[in-house]
């Protein structure tokens, strides 16, 4: 489910400003390929990283170089309690950024009080409120010093999902694609398929439910939201494979704190639903 250059090639027009590849579940999309489009087009290109921390591409990290999106949310491999992080190695952005997460103000409190500035600052743009708190940077700090940890314990318990669904003709996992990079396994997700299970994707989170397994669907289809429905006013079949996929994608429990026999009750309970 990772964008392909080619796709992005076709799509490019007069009027595109950004590409926007998301590193789904925490696989790199092909970032060399996409980054020769934009060039190409001389569009700008922003990474969705909020499902790759410590996702590496080839030898690179995600987030060391170019533009890229984190996030920080609770369900994230780390996490502040809320928010996210910019890393850019455009400084014009990151000027502009910085700007504009604090009220457009040209310094915010640290650089006034810690740099002998003068104690009014100017509002040198119409900005925002979205800075990260201190405690919340605190708390991130701490967690980014455990992120190879987490991500470890992810890799393994991944890799005992796919070999133990591997024999259930009705769960097809994510493939990987064959290009060098490091999954962060922000997520788990398989498909479902509807036809030789006999049930809807919906059907089968409810059952796993009744037997205590909690699953996460990761997400629908943005284009069949209620707000996109009915102000663009799409209609089904006009992104096949993304709405094939949106009806039978289902994220399956993954947490640093699992441990082998908590994949293995999840493993039972899906062969008893589709037995069942």
């Amino acid at each position: 489910l990772l964008i392909r250059a080619e796709e992005v090639e076709r799509a490019v027009t007069e009027k595109t400003r950004a590409i926007i590849p998301v590193h789904y579940a925490g696989a790199a999309c092909d970032l060399q390929a996409l980054h020769a489009v934009a060039e190409k087009h001389s569009v700008t290109l922003i990474e969705d990283a909020a499902h790759a921390i410590g996702t590496t591409f080839g030898d690179s990290r995600i987030g060391s170089g170019g533009t890229a999106l984190f996030s920080f949310h609770p369900i994230k491999n780390i996490t502040t309690g809320e928010g996210g992080m910019l890393c850019t190695d455009d400084g014009e952005l990151a000027k502009n950024v910085k700007e504009l997460r604090f009220h457009g103000l040209g310094v915010d409190a640290f650089d006034r009080k810690q740099q002998g500035r003068s104690a009014q600052a100017e509002v040198l743009q119409p900005g925002y409120k979205y800075n990260l708190t201190d405690i919340s940077a605190a708390l991130g700090l701490e967690q980014l010093k455990k992120v190879n940890s987490f991500n470890q314990k992810r890799a393994e318990l991944a890799a005992l999902y796919l070999e133990k669904l591997a024999g259930i003709d009705e769960i097809v996992p994510l493939s990987k694609p064959d290009y060098d990079f490091q999954h962060s396994w922000h997520l788990f997700i398989v498909r479902l398929d509807t036809k030789k299970a006999g049930i809807s994707r919906d059907t089968f989170m409810e059952e796993l439910k009744k037997l205590n397994i909690g699953t996460g669907l990761h997400f629908k289809a943005v284009h069949t939201q209620k707000y996109y429905r009915e102000t663009l006013e799409l209609q089904s079949g006009v992104l096949p494979n993304t709405e094939w996929n949106s009806e039978r994608i289902c994220s399956l429990p993954l947490f640093p704190a699992m441990e082998e026999e908590d994949v293995l009750s999840v493993v039972e309970s899906i062969k008893e639903v589709l037995k069942k």
